[in-house]
């Protein structure tokens, strides 16, 4: 590799994007390859950014910034017009860092010693089609209560990655609804009354919580798992089975590994797609195989 374009977001986690950059930038310096780096000024600027540029003198792309920011770069490079696609590696800056934490990567040093390295291998990104547009997600999906406790999270992001268990205990707490919708897994159609849809290739989220032990980037399938209508006490219980890694294993908790799966919710509901709460229902969720080659 010759040269590589960085794009570093200043925003994400505790706003330390340019230290990061600056740390790693003497490793690349070292391994004699170039440097761009444009460091993004708005939300979806990353999008823009992979959506527009010239790519041609361009080797590799990378990003600093939490799982968000690679969102953007993912679904700004499948939006180009000319189709180009190149490798991409994440270095951690962000709140959530699931590729890095998925990839055996959660440093900024060990994370660009991948992508110096060259290395890469091909993971599997989730298509989901929404009536009003197509979005690709690497890492989840997600739908009901959990978006909740994700959105609300927002407003505590000083403290950093505890924020989002702290949001789900308080959602647990406090908070309770239900999502009426069909459902279609695969073949199957059933109608249900669930509090939770999750969607995940990524095993791992926030401080390696383990939502999904059987979940792997490269094995051309979706875990989905749906969550029952629960009790107080029944989802306290749970919650706590989540710390711990089991939470797949509760009865209140089906778990699916298959190809493709559609919902809809009798009111709209946004979606939770790699950290990035937008979109809306109803929403289609298929597995497209070893589509996004990724620095490791």
């Amino acid at each position: 590799m010759k040269k590589i374009l960085i794009i570093v977001n200043p925003f994400a986690g505790k706003k330390g994007g340019m230290r990061v950059f600056e740390e790693v930038l003497p490793l690349f310096q070292k391994a004699r390859i170039d440097v761009d780096m444009l460091e993004t000024k708005y939300s979806g600027h990353a999008l823009d950014i992979m959506q527009k540029i010239d790519l041609s003198s361009i080797d590799g792309v990378g990003v600093i910034g939490g799982d968000g920011t690679f969102h953007k770069l993912i679904n700004g490079m499948f939006l180009r017009e000319d189709k180009k696609k190149l490798p991409v590696g994440v270095i951690p800056g962000g709140s959530a860092n699931a590729l890095s934490l998925n990839l055996g990567a959660s440093s900024p040093i060990v994370a660009a010693e991948k992508i110096i390295s060259g290395n890469t291998f091909l993971i599997d990104l989730l298509e989901v089609k929404m009536p009003s547009q197509t979005r690709y997600a690497f890492g989840l999906v997600h739908c009901g209560e959990a978006v909740d406790a994700g959105v609300f999270s927002e407003k505590m992001r000083w403290l950093g990655p505890v924020r989002y268990i702290l949001s789900a205990l308080i959602n647990v707490l406090f908070y309770s609804r239900h999502l009426d919708l069909e459902m279609k897994i695969e073949d199957n159609v059933f109608n249900c009354q669930l509090t939770n849809i999750m969607i995940h290739k990524a095993k791992y989220v926030g401080e390696k919580i383990c939502i999904a032990p059987h979940a792997s980037f490269q094995d051309g399938f979706l875990d989905c798992m749906i969550f029952q209508k629960m009790t107080k006490i029944q989802k306290i219980k749970l919650f706590r089975s989540l710390l711990n890694g089991s939470f797949s294993n509760s009865p209140f908790v089906q778990y699916f590994k298959v190809k493709s799966v559609s919902f809809v919710p009798k009111s709209r509901e946004v979606l939770n797609m790699d950290g990035e709460f937008y979109g809306e229902t109803p929403a289609s969720v298929r597995v497209l195989p070893k589509v996004l080659e990724v620095f490791n």
